[in-house]
């Protein structure tokens, strides 16, 4: 069945956490990430860039800059048309921690893939549903595509999912709640990469139609309470900041620093050029 998390059992960004990102700073949390893509920080062009690993991905179809809670957010297919979306480059397989935070806006498609991730020989994917569910899909050898999971959510509300992979256990957070559980069958259970936000890398018209802020990636499975940690927004900007001064690379020609990109409107909802 699906289940809606009620609102009094959910982390309040209004209470119980740090008052600045000073207070919020974790070192520990840089332990893994191997991605790291926040929308406050815009892109360069139709680059999205990645202040842990520059596993940079390219924009498609001129996705939206939009205001957000947390500094700005990409708004992906808002008229249904079913074609903006991000492409990553990088295919290194790994097990770990996937952190989305996304609010739904619309419910255009069923089949809507908020990401697509591949593995060697199967998939991993996020998909949303004309019903306003999302579901969590995997294989393994006994049900080939588990979907049993769902989750009802409201539009325009915010959600910050974490996907915990190990290879003998997926666990679902939503809002730093276990929400979903399952064990695949021994030795079925691939590493997955990084390769969409907002589509299937196939299929017309089934695109996410909502709005993406922060995305992170970990090659280790998060602790609970790391997980409880990321609801916090003074967090992941503590984490951004730790990393930012880590990242090399000359910025690309016109730009004054890559990573933080001054030139993107936001208000206006759309890059400046």
């Amino acid at each position: 069945m699906p289940l809606i998390i009620p609102r009094r059992h959910r982390p309040s960004y209004a209470s119980g956490y740090a008052r600045s990102a000073s207070q919020a700073k974790n070192p520990g949390l840089r332990k893994g990430l191997v991605g790291l893509w926040d929308m406050s920080l815009g892109a360069t062009g139709n680059t999205l860039h990645d202040v842990a690993r520059k596993n940079n991905g390219t924009l498609v179809n001129d996705p939206t800059w939009v205001p957000s809670p947390n500094g700005g957010a990409l708004e992906l297919d808002p008229d249904g048309v079913g074609d903006e979306h991000i492409v990553f480059a990088d295919s290194t397989a790994t097990h770990g921690t996937l952190f989305i935070r996304h609010r739904r806006t619309a419910a255009y498609h069923n089949a809507g893939f908020l990401g697509w991730f591949p593995t060697a020989g199967s998939d991993s994917r996020v998909f949303t549903t004309t019903d306003q569910r999302v579901f969590w899909r995997f294989y393994d050898t006994s049900d080939n595509s588990n979907q049993s999971n769902a989750h009802l959510t409201i539009l325009n509300q915010w959600y910050n999912y974490c996907l915990v992979t190990t290879p003998g256990r997926y666990d679902w957070y939503i809002d730093g709640v276990l929400f979903y559980t399952d064990t695949p069958d021994a030795g079925t259970f691939r590493p997955w990469y990084m390769k969409y936000l907002g589509w299937d890398g196939a299929s017309s018209g089934q695109t996410y139609a909502g709005e993406l802020e922060t995305t992170s990636i970990w090659n280790r499975a998060l602790l609970p309470s790391e997980i409880i940690e990321l609801n916090d927004p003074h967090a992941l900007t503590a984490l951004r900041d730790s990393v930012l001064p880590f990242v090399s690379g000359a910025p690309p020609a016109g730009t004054a620093n890559p990573l933080v990109m001054g030139a993107t409107n936001l208000m206006a909802g759309k890059l400046a050029v």
